[in-house]
């Protein structure tokens, strides 16, 4: 990272010797081998990651942000706090910046996946959750969720949002647990299984109406209503 204070001389050095990379539009970066090489030097990797988290919140955001670009800041700061070990400090730094409704808005579910991601252990299923906050990990499951069914991935849809129903009940977060039922039905749907479609939407109807949410019951009875009578010919 380059500042203003950083000698043009220094740069062009550099660059002459193949050190650093540059598009000659004011970026930088380490050549990928002294990248790997010196990364692998680095006596405390997380005081460097952090080091780079502050430097990239510290970069001023556009007002009206329109596009992924826009955003970047936010999108390498979660990167190097996760690289930290840092998890619910980055997914702070995403939620701050309502990072998942922009990019969801701009149709970037692909993106999104990759930031979720991050903040899960190799194992999604698993391996012991690296998010301390069980509400947290509920909402990162969802979001993957919601992300696999604007790419059309039904089946990973229903993986996420199982995942994400567990942790609602372990927690007893019961307008959760609605959303995630229905989702799970409408899941269902896409894949043509209407009896187990029926079945969630029904438990997701229930929770709604015990919990007097408008939202759940009006998904739920407009799902079963075009569903009335389909279950019938299921094979």
């Amino acid at each position: 990272m380059f500042t203003e204070n950083t000698p043009i001389d220094t740069v062009k050095k550099l660059v002459d010797k193949s050190l650093i990379e540059t598009d000659h539009n004011g970026s930088y970066w380490l050549h990928p081998l002294i990248q790997e090489f010196s990364y692998g030097d680095l006596k405390d990797k997380k005081e460097v990651h952090m080091l780079a988290v502050k430097y990239y919140l510290s970069l001023p955001l556009p007002k009206n942000p329109t596009k992924k670009e826009d955003l970047q800041p936010v999108i390498e700061a979660h990167y190097h706090a996760c690289e930290a070990g840092e998890y619910d400090f980055a997914a702070d730094i995403i939620w701050r910046c309502d990072l998942p409704t922009l990019l969801d808005l701009w149709g970037n579910p692909k993106t999104l996946i990759e930031i979720y991601k991050k903040l899960l252990p190799d194992d999604h299923f698993k391996d012991e959750p690296v998010l301390k906050d069980k509400q947290t990990h509920e909402t990162v499951l969802g979001n993957l969720g919601i992300a696999y069914s604007h790419l059309g991935e039904p089946r990973k849809v229903i993986e996420y949002y199982e995942q994400a129903l567990k942790i609602s009940r372990e927690i007893g977060d019961r307008r959760v647990e609605g959303t995630v039922l229905g989702n799970l039905g409408n899941a269902y749907i896409r894949l043509g299984e209407t009896r187990k479609a029926i079945e969630f939407l029904k438990q997701s109807l229930s929770i709604g109406k015990a919990i007097e949410d408008p939202r759940i019951i009006s998904f739920c009875e407009k799902k079963l209503k075009e569903l009335d009578g389909t279950d019938d010919n299921e094979n």
